[in-house]
């Protein structure tokens, strides 16, 4: 899975459980250089810069387990217990949701076409989450 906005992605690997988010520093998004007239040592330095502190990349920990086993038995204590489980329903909801709009897209996109990033007049609307909330 990968997702992206103007200066941060996040890709999450679900066969291999990892994890990483790259980010355009600061650093980055300020620096006024121009290539054609940069200087050895100011390529060299970005080059060596480049992927640790200029656009770097987080790789995440992602802990071993069965997250649906992990919410049953939470569900289970919260019922004995009388406590309030950790995640609740309406995250649930709000992940449903996003799958539910990620398949749309996915099933949305012509494979064989040139993808120009319009949907096509036949893609089915997205269902909101005020959509799903009201349900």
């Amino acid at each position: 899975l990968f997702a992206a906005s103007e200066h941060k992605s996040t890709t999450i690997d679900f066969t291999t459980a990892t994890a990483s988010v790259q980010s355009t520093s600061d650093e980055m998004l300020e620096l006024d250089i121009n290539p054609l007239n940069a200087t050895t040592e100011e390529k060299e330095s970005i080059s060596a810069r480049f992927f640790t502190e200029l656009v770097p990349r987080q790789e995440l920990s992602v802990p071993a387990g069965n997250a649906i086993a992990s919410e049953h038995r939470d569900f289970a204590q919260a019922i004995s217990t009388g406590q309030s489980v950790q995640v609740p329903g309406t995250a649930g909801r709000d992940a449903l949701a996003v799958a539910l709009e990620i398949q749309q897209r996915l099933h949305a996109v012509r494979h064989d076409a040139p993808h120009t990033g319009v949907p096509s007049p036949n893609t089915p609307a997205l269902i909101s989450l005020r959509q799903l909330n009201a349900a």
